[in-house]
């Protein structure tokens, strides 16, 4: 039959960027957790950097990105 759509040639894009894939020490992508208030957890992904934008791959989701330009504060709560 040969090659009916991209995902025959590569996979899917969940799959690129699994978590346990990506190394402790890349230089551009970290496995993160999400948690609520209480510290339990909600979902987990990869954080990527890039050269403009932050962009947070999760499984089954479509890429969430934010651009530096936009991003007012960061950081993370102490309470945690």
């Amino acid at each position: 039959p040969g090659i009916t759509s991209y995902t025959d040639v590569m996979g899917t894009c969940c799959s690129c960027l699994c978590r346990d894939s990506i190394p402790d020490n890349h230089p551009t992508k970290f496995k993160v957790t999400n948690v609520d208030d209480e510290g339990t957890e909600l979902g987990s992904g990869v954080m990527e950097l890039t050269q403009r934008e932050l962009i947070l791959h999760t499984p089954r989701r479509e890429a969430v990105r934010w651009p530096y330009l936009c991003l007012r504060r960061y950081g993370y709560d102490s309470n945690l």
